[in-house]
């Protein structure tokens, strides 16, 4: 099927539990970005619908706060980098968010946040997306 006719393909019941069953069984995508702070890559995970929540939840509870927006934005990065998750990066700073906060610098969080809106907005993924 071309491009041009995808549009044109009518849902079945047939085709819908298909698309369901490729969305259940598709891997999370997962992107490495360079960070310059850390000079090294790491690698972000897509972050699960429930994560997305919370943070948009945040970012609405924050008032414009540009300190509670980046607080936001160093919650969701802690929560989609497995090695910020580790007790041993963040148990001196009491929370995986708190130590993003404090070890990364503001530019570093914001490519960061930058790059996990490209992989949770299906339009934002580009070819270097792993998986």
């Amino acid at each position: 099927m071309t491009k041009a006719n995808q549009h044109d393909t009518k849902l079945t019941l047939e085709l819908l539990i298909a698309k369901k069953a490729q969305r259940l069984n598709r891997k999370m995508r997962t992107k490495d970005v360079y960070v310059d702070s850390l000079d090294c890559m790491v690698t972000l995970n897509e972050p699960s619908k429930e994560l997305v929540y919370k943070f948009s939840d945040r970012i609405q509870e924050s008032d414009g706060s540009t300190a509670e927006k980046f607080m936001a934005f160093s919650y969701i990065i802690s929560q989609c980098v497995d090695l910020f998750k580790d007790k041993s990066f963040y148990e001196e700073y009491g929370t995986p968010e708190l130590a993003v906060h404090e070890l990364l610098t503001f530019n570093d969080i914001n490519i960061l946040q930058t790059e996990l809106n490209g992989l949770t907005y299906v339009n934002g993924v580009n070819e270097e997306i792993k998986n």
